[in-house]
């Protein structure tokens, strides 16, 4: 048998080939630019699954979700039912949910334009609603207040090894067995950290409601006052150890106070708010040091609103630095996430975005604008994998977030390690390594936990881009006016002087013919009002932009606009585009056409738009 010789560089080439199509190309991912509007309502729908009580299944969007724990707080003699669960499991911990309402309730203080521009405004003051019901049913006449509460083993009614909600993976369609309360304030048990953290929920809460329904808005700040003057009266703190071990609560204290400055404005109160932050300084910590906003660190916040309201410089600067802190010197992966901790990692990022986006929204700072952005689109899809990670949004996500109902399976036959049979929709997961990578696996926490803090930070996040796409779409359009008015006074002089030096007819005739573009949408699409409705675009039915363009002079190029963001330039010759979103999201798009002209000038067309659906 003949003996053949592959040349060297064919063996090279082949092993070239070979290693492209397995290994992943990172940053190549490309994409048009995501709708934050739909992102917001995916994260708030979140909070449908994790849902607690007796009313869970009134308005909620998971037909997957019942009610439960309807007994909570019967060991005590009280009806505790309500709130949320924390995370996958069926555990209600106050520290966590009091930081997760006041970060709720802090974004749609600081963007209610946002939620109400967006059609999310109703789903998040109900959302809020559900906390602060629960936090109103927590406050005890007897000066006491509930904090935590937890399933009870059959077998085990020792607190301090009670871990049942962790091990017992079951439909809690038949979990209505009795629950222990397991933390609770009063004279005798400080809890500064949670009754301060709670009372600036509820304080926010009755602000952000006060237009809406004034008497509940006075039951909130009443009871806000009640655990404000608690936490001061007796401090300390009650999560001394466990998986929510608190280190601080003069931060919850600070933040305490600027809220329900925010809810009424009173000048002691700041003057309170500053002396807590001076506590800390006299104990010789640097607020350099806190780095990032979560359930045991409140103080940026604190500081980046103190900051708004006393002009106070060396507050701001302390805020900047941080967001300066993260640009620069946090851990990045390649894709370019800001890595801090493993468990946790988008949350985190998340969370440094809401303070950037908030400081930029106060001091107009863009470059803090587009860090948000790049950790924010990271999360929904901008990166290396092109994994979405919010579930149900965009093409592709993770499908075993931990998570024991939308998992529904037992522990039977190691089950719930299939992929969940419900959609746990909107729901932030706990992200990927420092190498950009995603083990899909309920058991691996680290990467397919989920939390209701987790979602809030996004929610925040989500918000505050939304608000500062809408300014710079608004100061486009202001600088768009301002240079056609300039244009038009230009005209009107040039027409001017052309009259004074009997300029020809012909040249007359030329300056007189209007630009316009006709824009429409073609396509498999119907029509209701005025808008086009698409469902289910792809590749083979896009939705087909059409654009018929009259103009005195000739056409450079031409933007294809959608929702405020240029997503193509096309060729000055063409007359339409086929585009898909690629993000698989419903939603209203905008659609707007503009030509730019060799003189320089612009023309753009009016709005139409398109309403995409996907069955």
């Amino acid at each position: 048998m003949e003996k053949v010789t592959i040349p060297i560089f064919v063996v090279f080439l082949m092993l070239v080939l070979i290693l492209v199509s397995i290994v992943p190309i990172t940053g190549s991912y490309s994409f048009e630019g995501f709708n934050y509007a739909s992102a917001l309502n995916y994260s708030l729908s979140f909070y449908d699954a994790n849902k607690c009580g007796k009313d869970v299944e009134v308005n909620n969007e998971f037909k997957w979700r019942s009610n439960c724990h309807q007994y909570d707080g019967s060991d005590k003699g009280l009806d505790l039912s309500g709130g949320y669960h924390d995370d996958g499991d069926y555990n209600k911990t106050g520290i966590l949910q009091a930081y997760s309402a006041s970060v709720l309730g802090w974004s749609y203080y600081e963007y209610s334009d946002v939620f109400q521009n967006s059609q999310n405004k109703d789903k998040v003051l109900n959302t809020l609603k559900g906390f602060t019901d629960y936090f109103i049913k927590c406050n005890q006449e007897n000066n006491s207040f509930i904090c935590d509460i937890q399933s009870k083993s059959q077998n085990d009614t020792n607190l301090a090894t009670n871990t049942v909600d962790k091990l017992f993976w079951t439909d809690e369609t038949n979990d209505n067995r009795q629950r222990l309360v397991t933390k609770f304030a009063d004279s005798k048990t400080p809890a500064s950290e949670v009754l301060g953290l709670t009372a600036s929920a509820l304080y926010l809460m009755s602000k952000n409601y006060r237009d809406v329904d004034s008497a509940y808005s006075d039951k909130c700040w009443n009871t806000a006052e009640k655990l404000y003057t608690m936490a001061k009266a007796n401090k300390g703190l009650i999560y001394t150890n466990g998986k929510y071990k608190t280190t601080s609560y003069y931060d919850d204290l600070a933040w305490a106070a600027v809220c329900k400055y925010l809810s009424k404005p009173d000048d002691a109160v700041i003057k309170e708010a500053i002396g807590f932050i001076d506590e800390v300084k006299k104990g010789g910590e640097r607020f350099e040091g806190k780095r990032v906003m979560y359930w045991d660190d409140v103080y940026l916040p604190a500081l980046l609103v103190l900051s708004d309201i006393t002009k106070n410089d060396e507050y701001k600067n302390i805020i900047k630095n941080n967001v300066l802190d993260w640009m620069n010197n946090v851990s990045k992966t390649k894709g370019g996430l800001r890595y801090y901790k493993d468990e946790g990692v988008l949350s985190y990022s998340a969370a440094s975005s809401v303070i950037a986006l908030v400081y930029s929204k106060y001091y107009n700072s863009p470059e803090f604008n587009n860090y948000a952005k790049s950790q924010i689109d990271y999360i929904l899809g901008n990166n290396p994998f092109g994994t979405s990670y919010v579930i149900g949004f965009g093409l592709d996500w993770p499908k075993h977030p931990d998570h024991i109902l939308a998992n529904g399976y037992t522990a039977t036959n190691n089950d719930y390690k299939k992929e969940a049979k419900n959609l746990l929709k909107g729901a932030l997961l706990s992200g990927p390594d420092k190498k950009d990578e995603f083990k899909d696996d309920v058991e691996k926490i680290k990467y397919t936990g989920v939390s209701i803090d987790y979602n809030a930070n996004l929610v925040a996040a989500l918000a505050g881009l939304e608000k500062a796409d809408e300014e710079n779409a608004k100061k486009n359009n202001q600088n768009n006016n301002q240079g056609n008015k300039n244009q038009n006074n230009q005209n009107n002089q040039n027409n001017q002087n052309n009259q004074n030096n009997m300029k020809t007819a012909d040249t007359d005739q030329t300056n007189n013919v209007s630009s316009e573009i006709n824009l429409s949408l073609q396509g498999n699409t119907a029509k209701e009002n005025e808008d086009f409705i698409y469902e289910n675009p792809s590749n083979t039915h896009p939705v087909i932009i059409k654009y018929d363009i009259h103009s005195n002079n000739q056409i450079k190029d031409i933007d294809i606009i959608i929702n405020n963001k240029v997503i193509k330039t096309v060729e000055f010759n063409s007359t339409s585009f086929d585009w898909v979103p690629t993000s698989k999201s419903e939603g209203t798009y905008n659609i707007v056409v503009k030509a730019r002209k060799t003189s320089g000038d612009e023309i753009k067309s009016n709005q139409v738009k398109a309403v995409v659906k996907f069955k």
